[in-house]
């Protein structure tokens, strides 16, 4: 197997930028057989995509599918059904299934009549992440923030676009930056909730990106695990507080970790 450093695999894009468009091709073909496969969706790339989440027809995506994707991605929200009027949804904390409603029937007729419906639309309403415990309450009635807008800092383009298009997919804004001075100005810019980050960047490491946050905000940070990483490095990450490290670079391990902060803060 070839091996070529993510690095220099950035400078052949920029040097020869028209190989860009296959491999964005061979990548997001990638990207859907693999969300295909890890959620159990043979039509996933039916699925729309908005700013809200992912909506589509029980024709293409059926609600064991559904229910499936929910599952395997570790989804809180909601999955509203519609069919010629009649109005059902399913609510799901962490990718577990927590309670079932349509009209007045039981949870269990409620599931096994949507089930059988082969008609019909479906919308998935993400919850808002909150950051419970970073923000002062200086009100009666606590403001939650929502976690809808996250930077990604690699200087890696190929991971870049695969998480993009995977958390877009998710319902989420996406900012992207190369090294740590260019994404502290994007937050400086921008409202950013919470940052997706390489341990190692062009201008600093994990310790430096994190002091640069700190002085400006208590936003997580999810650090891409790498191999080989010396112990001198990952120790001022794992004493940090509100920063978790990937064991991988899977989209679902990221997507747990966002929803760890969901539930912990």
């Amino acid at each position: 197997m070839f091996a070529l450093h993510k690095n220099d695999f950035d400078v052949i894009l920029e040097r020869f930028p028209s190989i860009s468009i296959s491999i964005g091709k061979i990548m997001s073909q990638r990207l859907r057989e693999t969300l295909a496969k890890a959620s159990h969706l043979p039509n996933v790339n039916k699925l729309e995509t908005g700013q809200q989440g992912p909506r589509g027809s029980l024709k293409d995506v059926p609600l064991v599918d559904l229910i499936r994707f929910c599952e395997a991605n570790s989804l809180t929200g909601t999955v509203k059904l519609d069919k010629n009027g009649e109005q059902g949804q399913l609510e799901f904390k962490a990718g577990q299934l927590q309670k079932v409603s349509l009209g007045n029937l039981t949870e269990d007729q409620a599931l096994d009549t949507m089930i059988s419906w082969t008609d019909g639309n479906f919308e998935i309403e993400l919850k808002p992440i909150k950051l419970d415990g970073l923000v002062e309450d200086k009100t009666e009635t606590k403001e939650q923030l929502k976690i809808r807008h996250i930077l990604i800092l690699s200087n890696s383009l190929v991971v870049q676009k695969i998480i993009e298009r995977a958390l877009n997919g998710l319902g989420y804004k996406v900012f992207k930056a190369r090294n740590i001075s260019d994404g502290l100005d994007l937050m400086e810019k921008e409202d950013i909730h919470l940052i997706i980050s390489d341990i190692k960047l062009p201008d600093g490491e994990a310790s430096v990106l994190i002091e640069q946050i700190r002085k400006q905000n208590e936003n997580p940070i999810i650090f891409l695990g790498e191999p080989n990483i010396k112990e001198e490095v990952l120790t001022p990450i794992k004493k940090s507080s509100g920063v978790k490290i990937t064991n991988s670079h899977e989209v679902s391990e990221i997507v747990q970790l966002i929803e760890h902060f969901n539930q912990n803060g």
